[in-house]
């Protein structure tokens, strides 16, 4: 029995050795074939490789959601960025127009910024508070303008800041209604502009620079009309008082002198009264006619002098009361040429007078003291209150009476 036992064996080994110079030959061809499609294979293609899916989530170490790209419930694609506790907190979209959004939250959810693009295509980024209230606006208009704005709690837009289409800052403050009451710009020929409007929306103050540099400063009434005005130009500060049609009736000025004026105008514009000083600081005061022409003129000379003149209509002095320093008080007539006819007052030495000239102006009859010269002595002879004297052309004394003065 043992032959037959070994013989079994021995033939099972030879089996089992042809089976594994099988398999060895078999994976050695398939490892060459493996070898020749490797060879013959075209090379790896340069495109990205394309994955298609409804939504891609990137999930943090305890497998929650922080990154979700896909389409919202309405449809549109959205990427969503999540915190560690789940709430989203930026989210970049595309709105139910076609326009793009990004929104950013704070840890409770709330909406703090967006910024998205209008339907219009105007860019537009919003700032809000934590009661989801817009507070600041930045947005760039159809026309290119760009602007910032500030809103109170309730929404209400209290301050704006903008470039208007000539590229001219402009600042705006508006009330708890929204109405403007503030307004501050730059003119296109860099000159500045300050309104300040009621509850009505009517601009009751103006301050602004002219082109010059020169300043001015107006206060309206309830209607628009200005009623005060404060300028300073050519180095003469000036403010003007006027009607409720806007028209100056009144004007104080100081020139470039330096003496000031207080001008009273007509509802034409005409200067009907006129309060000065000269150069050398002497007050004087000037009323006029419709037309311009001065009537009434005042002054008080540098040595206390004082004249009170009323003049025609081609300004010639028709008529002058004085109260000069050298003599005494003084009334005089003149004619229409200016030629003084008449002279009523005091001499120097206190005594009344009243004096008559011809159209020469030479005096032809004086009544009161008088000093005449005496023809024999050559001496000065003053003659008495109660005197009258009269003249030829030449200034010689004709009569006089009492015949013999008082020594």
């Amino acid at each position: 029995m043992t032959d037959p036992v070994i013989e079994r064996l021995e033939r099972l080994e030879q089996r089992y050795r042809r089976l594994r110079r099988i398999s060895i030959a078999s994976l050695l061809a398939a490892g060459l074939v493996l070898l020749m499609a490797q060879a013959t294979a075209p090379p790896p293609s340069k495109s990205p490789l394309i994955l298609q899916a409804s939504a891609f989530h990137v999930l943090g170490d305890d497998g929650r959601v922080r990154a979700r790209l896909g389409l919202s419930i309405d449809g549109h694609p959205a990427l969503t960025l999540a915190d560690e506790a789940g709430t989203i907190r930026a989210t970049l979209a595309i709105q139910a127009g076609g326009d793009p959004a990004l929104t950013l939250t704070d840890g409770a959810g709330t909406i703090r910024a967006m910024l998205a693009i209008q339907d219009g295509g105007e860019p537009e980024l919003t700032l809000n508070d934590q009661e989801h209230k817009v507070r600041v606006t930045v947005r760039v208009n159809d026309v290119g303008t760009p602007s910032v704005e500030l809103s109170d709690p309730s929404g209400t837009a209290r301050a704006r800041l903008s470039l208007a289409s000539d590229s001219c800052p402009r600042l705006a403050l508006m009330s708890a209604r929204g109405k403007p009451v503030a307004d501050l710009a730059l003119q296109d020929d860099d000159t500045a502009k300050l309104t300040l409007d009621d509850a009505q929306g009517t601009t009751r103050l103006a301050l602004r620079t002219h082109s010059g540099g020169a300043p001015s400063f107006a206060l309206n009434d309830a209607s628009g009309k200005e009623r005060m005005s404060m300028t300073s130009a050519a180095g003469a500060p000036r403010l003007s008082l006027n009607d409720e049609e806007g028209r100056p009736r009144s004007m104080l000025i100081a020139f470039p002198t330096g003496e000031p004026s207080l001008s009273f105008l007509d509802p034409n514009g005409k200067v009907r009264a006129l309060l000065h000083t000269s150069p050398d600081g002497d007050p004087g005061f000037e009323l006029a006619d419709a037309d311009g022409h001065a009537g009434l003129h005042a002054s008080v000379g540098p040595d206390g002098s004082v004249q009170l003149s009323l003049k025609d209509e081609n300004g010639a002095v028709a008529a002058q009361l004085a109260a000069m320093r050298d003599s005494g008080p003084s009334l005089a007539l003149a004619d229409s040429n200016g030629v003084l006819r008449a002279q009523l007052g005091l001499r120097s030495w206190e005594s009344p007078f009243l004096d008559l000239a011809d159209d020469q102006g030479v005096v032809r009859a004086a009544l009161g003291s008088v000093e005449l010269r005496n023809p024999e002595s050559n001496d000065e002879v003053r003659r008495p209150p109660s005197s009258l004297v009269l003249f030829d052309a030449d200034g010689t004394a004709l009569w006089k009476t009492p015949f013999k003065p008082r020594r």
